[in-house]
């Protein structure tokens, strides 16, 4: 299987200080498709695109849902 199933739980954000995003970013190297929503209050879109900015190969898109929230809803 080419696609990898994972669940990403609470136990990622007590760990985030241990992990650098521009690290993430220069280390990235699967494509990737990422879908926000506009209206997101958790975590801004704009976090997102910023970050894609910083990732070292074009295989990473990007889909922003307009009017929707943190889990896609609205």
């Amino acid at each position: 299987n080419q696609w990898i199933a994972t669940e990403v739980g609470w136990g990622l954000m007590e760990e985030d200080d241990q992990f650098s995003l521009d690290r993430l970013a220069a280390e990235w190297r699967a494509p990737t498709l990422i879908y926000h929503g506009t209206e997101d209050e958790v975590v801004p879109w704009r976090y997102t695109t910023d970050f894609i900015d910083k990732v070292g190969h074009a295989e990473v898109e990007v889909r922003l849902r307009r009017a929707a929230d943190h889990r896609l809803s609205g």
